[in-house]
């Protein structure tokens, strides 16, 4: 039995069993003379249990009215407490329910709270919902001098600044001032320099002068940063847009005759400089994490021959530090470049390879030793005339002695678990390792090399890793896999945003994906996925079983036919 299916069938039943846990609590808080302290811990224990569920409405709505009425049992003891408390409910339910769509639920719950900031911003957020944004203005600009706390400031600040925008009701310097207050309000909020960053380009690509596009490229580029250097909320917009823009400006920086005028040349150069400084300095000091950029590595590393000699730079010091940090990963994921066709990119990426070893002496090593199996596993998926089946003793020695060497490297097994960046809830401190399982190296292969009939003529291989398990992998010829890779990336970031969608991960939706390492620009390995059948395979016995039939009805009415 699947456990992820066992788990979704019993959860209503867990969901039960929580409930009546929480009523047995605030049972036992009112018996021990329900105290400030006693509250105050039963209310962030009801508030931890309801963040590890699922996020499915009619769950936490339930969760929220138990906690609800528990609090107002205790409204006679402690009142002031409890009445906040139970605001924050009624608040708390409007968000859910405004979430999932439910608007009319959500206004009738606002009816029951008072008059108050947050119940303000709910309101707003609601007529926002709905497309009345010029009534959600309304509302908001009643409570902007609000000074309860800085984040309830900047958080109805910010959807002023997104009303403004949407309405258009206002000239976009007045939105930028409004976007920049948030930012100084509350220098540490992800969400604002986020939505300053997307404004300036917004504004900036529908510029017409060049002059002050190149001044908002700027602008646009360090919002950017400070959004990456305050969380990974918005990490999958964020750093592809600011590597973008950065790579353009590059490739903009032309000889000053050749596209434009000597002041505009100048302004490009000066753009661009400025730009390649704050990469420098947000690489440098972390700013910018390495488990941040590994999330847009195949952008980085596909621009390695980036016409621009200071963009070039930064991208080959910014490599090599990943490749210093992560080495068992970014080896796989750069193995395509190292052995690429293209002379200008094998070249480029032996460069980075260079850089890091001179940074850290001991990967010259596993460098040798990753790029020798990979030509290794290149020459097993072009080879041709094998039949059904082939002996790697027989026709790869060397595959096999290399893992006989005492001093060979540690290989990782690029599996999906092991390949994956997995990014922390939380912007953190210091040096964090974003992959899964990573103790599982190559330690060699099954002798025998199966070769799947198509046109291709893949093969399938079996590796034996250091885990004890054998692992099945697909070496493929003739394809370019990086298509096949990117995909998978694509998939991933779908899976996230299916897991974060509370009807999405309640139904448990998801994409099966598997890794792809792609070795060159015509050949690659796949991981291969067990208990699967493949499409094809499924549509040729489905054809045969339909012949076999057609070929009985013609026997038949030949038979029928000669009576």
């Amino acid at each position: 039995m699947n456990p992820a299916s066992a788990y979704l069938r019993a959860y209503p039943h867990l969901l039960c069993l929580q409930l009546l846990q929480n009523v047995q609590l605030g049972g036992e808080v009112m018996q021990n003379g329900a105290t400030l302290n006693l509250a105050q811990d039963f209310v962030k224990q009801l508030d931890t249990r309801m963040t590890l569920s699922q996020p499915d409405f009619n769950g936490r709505s339930s969760q929220l009215d138990v906690k609800r009425i528990l609090l107002t049992k205790l409204t006679a003891t402690l009142p002031e407490f409890c009445e906040n408390e139970i605001e924050q409910c009624w608040l708390e339910m409007a968000k859910f329910s405004r979430e999932a769509g439910y608007l009319s639920t959500c206004f009738n719950i606002l009816l029951n709270v008072g008059d108050s900031a947050k119940a303000g911003l709910e309101q707003a957020l609601l007529f926002s919902a709905k497309n009345e944004h010029h009534r959600a203005l309304g509302i908001l600009k009643r409570w902007s001098s609000v000074n309860d706390s800085a984040a309830l400031s900047a958080k109805i600040m910010l959807q002023r600044g997104v009303c403004m925008e949407t309405t258009a009701a206002v000239e976009s310097n007045t939105v930028m001032r409004q976007y920049k207050e948030v930012t100084k309000v509350l220098p540490e909020w992800e969400e604002g320099h986020f939505y300053l960053a997307s404004y300036y380009d917004k504004v900036r690509s529908s510029s017409p002068d060049l002059q002050r596009s190149l001044e908002l490229a700027i602008q646009t580029h360090r919002c950017y940063v400070n959004a990456l250097r305050c969380g990974n909320r918005y990490i999958y917009q964020a750093l592809p847009r600011l590597l973008t823009l950065w790579f353009d400006i590059g490739h903009k920086n032309k000889p000053r005759d050749e596209y434009m005028n000597d002041r505009l040349s100048q302004s490009t150069s000066q753009a661009l400089s400025a730009i390649n400084d704050s990469m420098r300095v947000a690489i440098a000091n972390d700013t910018i994490a390495p488990y941040q950029l590994l999330t847009a590595f195949s952008q980085i590393i596909s621009r390695v021959c980036h016409s621009e000699q200071s963009v070039w730079q930064v991208i080959q010091k910014t490599l090599a530090r990943l490749l210093v940090e992560y080495p068992d990963q970014v080896l796989w994921m750069s193995m395509a470049v190292s052995k690429s066709k293209d002379p200008n990119r094998k070249n480029r990426c032996k460069a980075i390879f260079d850089m890091a070893i001179k940074s850290n002496p001991s990967l010259a090593v596993l460098v040798e030793d990753s790029q020798l199996l990979a030509g290794l596993l290149c020459q097993v998926a072009n080879k041709t005339d094998t039949g059904s089946s082939f002996s790697i003793e027989i026709y790869f020695k060397q595959l096999k002695s290399i893992f006989k060497k005492p001093n060979f490297s540690s290989i990782l097994l690029p599996r999906q678990c092991s390949m994956r960046v997995i990014l922390p809830d939380k912007k953190l401190p210091g040096k964090f390792f974003p992959f899964g399982d990573s103790n599982v190296h190559i330690v060699g292969f099954e002798d025998k090399v199966e070769v799947i009939n198509s046109l291709a003529k893949p093969k399938k291989l079996s590796i034996l890793a250091s885990n004890g398990q054998k692992y099945s992998f697909m070496v493929k010829p003739r394809d370019d896999l990086r298509k096949d890779c990117k995909l998978m990336e694509f998939n991933n970031i779908v899976n996230k945003f299916l897991a974060d969608d509370a009807e999405a991960s309640s139904r448990n939706l998801h994409i099966r994906t598997y890794a792809v390492v792609p070795l060159n620009e015509e050949c690659g390995m796949i991981e291969w996925v067990p208990n699967t059948t493949a499409f094809r395979t499924l549509l040729i016995r489905i054809y045969n079983e339909m012949n076999k039939g057609l070929k009985v009805i013609s026997t038949l009415l030949t038979i029928f036919a000669c009576i």
